[in-house]
């Protein structure tokens, strides 16, 4: 008689964003899930312990499996389902590869606001200022963790991918436009998670008509980040006032609010090229008569999230 298989595993690249599991975690254990985040914080040279417990979710780096490669990970844990943050990197790719080898469900849900699509370009345009700075030595640091992985799993999957282009033209891609392929990358195979979670319509109708994430079910679920926000609303009533004061938000003119997505924190700026990017829009609002409420995505690792006054 078989059992059923009731081991569930987060993944993200640090713990930051830990706060993106907390929402449902506890639902999961509820219905007898035995759940846990693996993270690759040793990977960008972050002193994290090899397990720890961070808001009720028992998390290991990556360390601790004492091997480096991630397909071996999850074949030792043989999970029922992997949920993932991302599905757009090249470390994504090697999860998703793993998961369809091993029989594991993949599963991706949303945790930040899309680029609007007319902002694609720039948005790409942009990234890469930074991205393509020692674009060598950045390659060089990913070989060992990122590449090797991808490669690996890719040899476990169907070796006959190394016979095709793709394999080549997912690295190169990398490389040259580092931008596109690792936020906005074309179609494929690699990158189609069983189930895909979203905030919205809009959301569902990118992706389909961009084919990001073919062959995978689709289902809204609304933005989890801003429920409690939306049950605070709906009680107000006559004390918005208040709600501003406790939040931090001006009242004295409209203002404008800027989700910081830890580009900083994930090396694709560094710190003085967001000081410059939050003095430009910050000069922008002024000049239309805003003011700009910044929320620092640090705080997802916090219960308690607040907003932070800029200008």
């Amino acid at each position: 008689m078989s059992v059923e298989n009731k081991k569930i595993v987060y993944f993200d690249y640090w713990t930051v964003g830990i706060g993106n599991f907390k929402f449902f975690d506890q639902k999961l254990k509820d219905k007898g899930f035995e759940t846990k985040l693996i993270h690759l914080a040793s990977w960008k040279g972050l002193k994290e312990p090899k397990h720890q417990t961070i808001q009720g979710i028992d998390s290991f780096d990556i360390t601790y499996y004492k091997t480096n490669r991630i397909y071996d990970v999850l074949r030792k844990e043989k999970p029922a389902a992997l949920i993932m943050l991302n599905a757009s990197f090249i470390t994504d790719r090697t999860l998703i590869l793993s998961c369809r080898k091993l029989g594991i469900r993949s599963i991706y849900i949303m945790h930040g606001a899309l680029v609007r699509e007319e902002y694609i370009d720039e948005n790409i345009k942009i990234q890469n200022q930074s991205l393509k700075r020692n674009r060598i030595g950045k390659a060089i640091k990913h070989l060992k963790g990122t590449v090797w992985n991808y490669v690996y799993t890719i040899w476990k999957f169907d070796k006959a991918y190394f016979f095709k282009k793709h394999i080549y033209d997912v690295l190169l891609g990398s490389f040259l436009n580092p931008a596109k392929y690792l936020n906005y990358p074309p179609p494929a195979f690699d990158l189609h998670p069983d189930l895909s979670l979203v905030y919205g319509e809009l959301d569902k109708a990118f992706y389909e008509k961009k084919n990001l994430i073919q062959g995978s079910t689709i289902k809204i679920i609304g933005n989890p980040d801003l429920d409690k926000h939306f049950k605070e609303l709906s009680t107000l009533e006559d004390n918005k006032e208040e709600f501003f004061r406790q939040s931090n938000i001006p009242t004295n003119k409209p203002y404008i609010t800027y989700i910081d997505e830890g580009l900083v924190e994930d090396n694709f700026w560094d710190n003085e090229y967001r000081m410059d990017f939050f003095k430009t829009i910050i000069e922008i609002c002024n000049q239309a008569g805003y003011r700009l409420v910044i929320n620092y995505i640090q705080e997802r690792r916090e219960e308690n999230m607040h907003l932070h006054f800029m200008n």
